[in-house]
This record gives C-alpha cells, sequence and structure tokens, in this order.
C-alpha cells in the first residue's frame, strides 16, 4: 500500500496506445530498474516518444490519463525488488509522475455540529484569531472555514459578523482604503464569490472577451507603445465600442446575481452604511463598498485571466491582452466612482465614457445588493452550491489541521493571554 504523507516520483513506459487517442484507455506497467525514457522533459510537460516513428508529441501533465492507486502502489513498492529486464514490448512512450499521497478520515456530519456551532455561531469571529494563531496557513484556514459555512447554508449571517467585526477594528474610518487590503472577510467574500459567482462572470463578460481573443483588435491608444501614432484615433474608436459593448453585457447580466451573493452583497451594504453613516462620504460608500468586490475582485481579475475563471479555453496573446488591459482599466475607474488623473494622461478621452457610467453602475449594484430573491430559485442555487463543496470533507480537514497545529495554538493561547485567566469556550473540546 502507499504511505500516508509520502512523496513519489517515477517514470512510467506508456503502452498498448497513444495520449494523442484520448479516448484509448491506456495500461502502465512496471517500471524496471534502469529503464529511462530517451529524453527528458521540464516536469510541467509529458514527453512521448514512438520507437518507430520517432515522432514526439507534447501535452500538458494535467491531460495524461489518471493511474489507478493499485498500479502505482505496485511499482512504487515492488521498484526495489524489481529485477533488471530486457526493454519493454509495445512500449510506446514514458510519463513522469510526481504524486503525494495522503488520506483523511471523514465522518457524518453529524459528528462535527459542536464544531460548526462553535466555528459559525457561538463565536463567529474564531477564525480571526485562527488566523492569526498560524499565520502561514491563514489562507488556507479562511478559505476552509469558509467552504464550511457555504455548506451549512450560513454565509449570510458569517459574513455579516466578520465585516461588522473588520469594520470595528479599523483605526481610520478611511473610506477610499475600505476592503483595499487583504483580510480575514475579504477573502472569505472572495472564495464565496470565486466559488458560486464562474456563471455570473461569464453572464457579465464572457462573450466579450472570447470575442476580443479570438479576433485580436488594435485598440493600443498609449502613443510611447505605437512606433506611428497616426492610428490612434482607430484605436480610440475600436477601444470605445468594446468598452460599450463590455458594460453592456454587464447591465444586462444583472439579473444572473446568484442570491447567495445577492444577500451577503446587501449585508455588506447595511453594516458599512451603519459604520459610516456620520461620514462626509456615507453616500458614496454604499456603493463603493461592493464595486471593491465584483469588479476590483471578481470582474477585472477575470478579464486579465480568463483562462483561469474557465472564460476561454487557452491564454490570450498579447494583443488580446492588452485590449482586455485597457478595458479593465476603464471598469476599474468607472468601480473607483472617479476618472483618469494626470497619472495616465493618454487614458484620459476615456473620462467621458467613465462619467456617463457611474450613474448605470450605481443601478447595478442597487440590483445585485437586494435581499428580495426569488425562493425556489435561491433553494436550487443552494442545493447546486452543494454538490460543488464537500462539507464533511471540509470539516474533516479542518479538524485534522487544528488537531496537528495543538503546540502551536497553545504557545499563542499562552504568549497571548498568560496574565488572563483562562475563559471557557462553551462547545469546544480538548486538543488532547
Amino acid at each position: 500500500m502507499l504511505r500516508r504523507g509520502h512523496n513519489y516520483d517515477g517514470w512510467y513506459p506508456l503502452s498498448y496506445g497513444d495520449t494523442a487517442c484520448t479516448n484509448t484507455p491506456l495500461s502502465y506497467l512496471p517500471l524496471a530498474r534502469g529503464v529511462r525514457p530517451a529524453r527528458r522533459r521540464s516536469s510541467g510537460k509529458l514527453k512521448v516518444r514512438h520507437s518507430k516513428s520517432q515522432r514526439s508529441l507534447n501535452t500538458l501533465a494535467s491531460d495524461a490519463p489518471k493511474m489507478t492507486p493499485p498500479l502505482l502502489d505496485k511499482h512504487f513498492l515492488d521498484a526495489d525488488t524489481t529485477k533488471a529486464s530486457e526493454p519493454l514490448a509495445f512500449r510506446s512512450g514514458d510519463i513522469h509522475i510526481q504524486l503525494q499521497y495522503d488520506e483523511t478520515i471523514i465522518l457524518q456530519r453529524s459528528h462535527y455540529t459542536d464544531v460548526v456551532a462553535l466555528l459559525l455561531e457561538t463565536d463567529p469571529t474564531l477564525i480571526f484569531k485562527l488566523a492569526a494563531m498560524v499565520p502561514s496557513s491563514a489562507d488556507w484556514l479562511v478559505e476552509t472555514v469558509t467552504k464550511i459555512c457555504i455548506s451549512s447554508d450560513c454565509a449570510e449571517g458569517w459574513i455579516e459578523a466578520l465585516v461588522c467585526h473588520e469594520l470595528a477594528m479599523q483605526a481610520e474610518r478611511d473610506p477610499t482604503l475600505l476592503f483595499r487590503g487583504t483580510s480575514v472577510a475579504t477573502r472569505a467574500i472572495d472564495t464565496i464569490m470565486k466559488i458560486v459567482g464562474l456563471e455570473f462572470i461569464d453572464q457579465l463578460i464572457g462573450n466579450v472577451v472570447r470575442n476580443i481573443t479570438s479576433n485580436e483588435y488594435a485598440c493600443e491608444v498609449d502613443p510611447a507603445r505605437l512606433a506611428d501614432s497616426k492610428h490612434i484615433g482607430v484605436h480610440w474608436d475600436a477601444l470605445t465600442r468594446l468598452l460599450h459593448a463590455l458594460w453592456q453585457g454587464i447591465e444586462n447580466g444583472a439579473n444572473a446575481c446568484p442570491p447567495v451573493l445577492r444577500r451577503i452583497f446587501a449585508c455588506l451594504r447595511s453594516s458599512t452604511a451603519a459604520f459610516y453613516s456620520n461620514h462626509a462620504a456615507s453616500a458614496q460608500v454604499r456603493y463603493s463598498c461592493i464595486s471593491g468586490f465584483v469588479f476590483l475582485r471578481l470582474l477585472c481579475p477575470a478579464m486579465l485571466s480568463p483562462k483561469s475563471f474557465g472564460l476561454v479555453s487557452r491564454p490570450p496573446t498579447a494583443l488580446a491582452l492588452r485590449t482586455l488591459t485597457l478595458l479593465a482599466k476603464g471598469i476599474q475607474c468607472a468601480a473607483n466612482l472617479s476618472d483618469f488623473s494626470a497619472k495616465e494622461p493618454y487614458m484620459q478621452p476615456m473620462n467621458v465614457f467613465v462619467q456617463s457610467c457611474i450613474p448605470r453602475l450605481k443601478v447595478f449594484i442597487d440590483s445585485i445588493a437586494s435581499e428580495n430573491v426569488d425562493e425556489s430559485t435561491a433553494n436550487l442555487c443552494k442545493e447546486q452550491t452543494k454538490c460543488i463543496i464537500d462539507g464533511e470533507h471540509e470539516l474533516a480537514v479542518f479538524c485534522a489541521f487544528v488537531y496537528a497545529s495543538r503546540s502551536n495554538i497553545r504557545e499563542s493561547l499562552t504568549t497571548q493571554f498568560c496574565s488572563e485567566a483562562p475563559t471557557p469556550i462553551p462547545g469546544a473540546c480538548e486538543l488532547d
């Protein structure tokens, strides 16, 4: 058997098949000692060399067919005892596999009732303390607890508690810095948006992004990047048309916002508006607190990296990426409720478009930050989300991590609260 927590690294010969034929099953033979591929490639690629035709094929490692654990097990356990043999018959190539084997004991959800209650109800801001105690794993902790929260169907209340706690911890009430840094609350909302909001992104900007990556429009408007600026007017016309098409798609896709995001945005707006109720910028904060997440943390990153958000199948070319970057600049400027200043003078002709978009942006945000959602649609989205997230698995790995980190957590508690009498936490269990 494979051993838990161990890394495995080895070359495997391919036989009776070709990786170019994805529908053809491949078999993998144990690698005999001394057998190595004719030529090695970087770890990110797969090199297949055929002995008869001497032709080569490079494919991404992620496209390679998966091996079953028994075949891996046989090789890694018997590698030292395998006798040297003649070159394998029907050998069509070699694949380099690196893996880490682990296993997780997952119990029924009823066994995690106290953990869920402690994390999300008794002390919903406990994640702040855990992230501070184990800073090297803070991102993973926030992401995991957020998935637990979504699977437990209490995302709205938990996010509202995080936002209120984070607002109360702010030293200065500067609305221009609101949720711009990386924090527990922003990480949690980012995680939820990227789990339930991928189809929403596609509805808003998918068609325009795919059109740009397919046609590669020439839209460069920076004179410093152009050898001849006589075509800059034509480029501005093309860029403006794409901007209008992009914004039209955003406006038309407001109804596709998932119900869970609508409710989270509504909670985010109400909490932020109450915190800044006496501030001069209170009216602007009602919109900037949501536009910062939807545009700066979701749509603009999706435009700059469309493949990672599932909008396209391959990365855009340099020309297409530059066009997407210019469009993202315009959308980001409108989301900031401002315009282009002297820092980027070549973009100032876009100010007319940006100023015309600001009232429409407010209408869009009012639409997606509404608690009034159809209950049947909301229930369907909840069921679909639960199919994406394995709540029991997330709870199991969270509990395993806390147990493995108990020494660090205890040391942190001793350092921070040694002068105070320990207060028992309801529902908490001993770490040992």
